[in-house]
């Protein structure tokens, strides 16, 4: 039987500083879906990505994101669908 997998992950969000400033969140956010469906071996519509995840990266508003972020992923080898959120430390 296979089990689930859950991996915590560095995302580096260095060239999404480098687009227009009023999309930079979002594009962040599309950064994010997908580094994590090329890692964790699945489609990017399989990413779920949790409240807390978004929070972060809008913390600062839609110009000012962080440059990358630490970020838990637990996939779910039922249906393929990988959670993405704010490790707890």
């Amino acid at each position: 039987m296979v089990e689930d997998i859950e991996r915590v992950y560095v995302v580096p969000l260095r060239k999404a500083k480098n687009a227009p400033r009023t999309k930079r969140a979002k594009i962040a956010i599309a950064h994010i879906r997908r580094f994590m469906a090329r890692h964790m071996r699945t489609k990017e519509g399989n990413i779920w990505i949790d409240e807390g995840v978004n929070k972060l990266i809008w913390k600062n508003g839609i110009q000012h994101i962080p440059s990358h972020v630490k970020l838990r992923a637990h996939k779910f080898h039922e249906d393929e669908v990988v959670e993405i959120s704010v490790p707890e430390e």
